[in-house]
């Protein structure tokens, strides 16, 4: 049965990552050249925003920036 099925039919993609992670994800990628990636402060979908969207992010951006 598994074979006559559309190979991305049943794949499911999940992840979990640390705060700590997505920390550095973001200092990674805030000005990166892809759209999808970039922080572009209009809200759009990008992986910066929703790493910014998360509970007490915020709080963990602003601290990192000020130790740099």
């Amino acid at each position: 049965m598994k074979s006559i099925l559309p190979e991305s039919f049943l794949q499911r993609a999940t992840m979990t990552f640390s705060y700590e992670t997505l920390l550095s994800m973001y200092f990674q990628r805030w000005n990166h050249r892809l759209p999808q990636w970039r922080s572009n402060g209009t809200g759009a979908l990008s992986i910066c925003n929703w790493i910014q969207a998360l509970p007490s992010m915020r709080d963990f951006i602003d601290a990192a920036q000020r130790k740099k």
